[in-house]
């Protein structure tokens, strides 16, 4: 990562933001393997000086904390029951006697999940890749080992 005081302040806030969120979100099997994944990306990335990598990278770990905050969060909305549990039943969200909030027919809608097999949604956590993403030789054994100890970890 850069030598730029701001730039690794930057990198080192994000990569702690993304452990606490793991600590605060993961259940205990996923927060291990994430972590790991976590300090060795970045860790691997700490002596690179090409800055268009360091801001792709930058980029897409902060989309992941994102979505990682977000899923978390519509789980936590749904659990308090601020928002209904998937049903075709409209909901008000965030709504008083001055302000109507936003209306909602799921929370499939409102907060992206996913319907499961009884009709609720389902929040889990991560995202399918793209089909058009080509991943390099390096990718795919790291992906691989990667697999392999998520299916340990079952």
């Amino acid at each position: 990562m850069s030598t730029n005081g701001a730039s690794r302040t930057a990198a080192l806030n994000l990569y702690r933001s993304i452990l606490r969120a793991h600590a605060n979100h993961l259940p205990p099997n996923m927060r291990g393997l994430g972590d790991t994944y976590v300090k060795n990306e970045f860790r691997l990335h700490k002596a690179t000086t090409n800055t268009e990598q360091l801001a792709q990278f930058y980029t897409e770990w902060q989309k992941y904390l994102d979505h990682l905050q977000s899923t978390a969060r519509a789980r936590e909305t749904v659990k308090s029951g601020v928002l209904d549990d998937g049903s075709n039943n409209a909901s008000n969200v965030g709504g008083g006697m001055d302000s109507p909030g936003v209306v909602v027919t799921s929370t499939e809608a409102a907060v992206g999940g996913n319907k499961g097999t009884q009709g609720q949604t389902v929040f889990a956590f991560g995202t399918d890749m793209p089909k058009e993403v080509q991943l390099s030789e390096e990718q795919l054994v790291q992906l691989r080992k990667l697999r392999e100890e998520a299916q340990k970890a079952k």
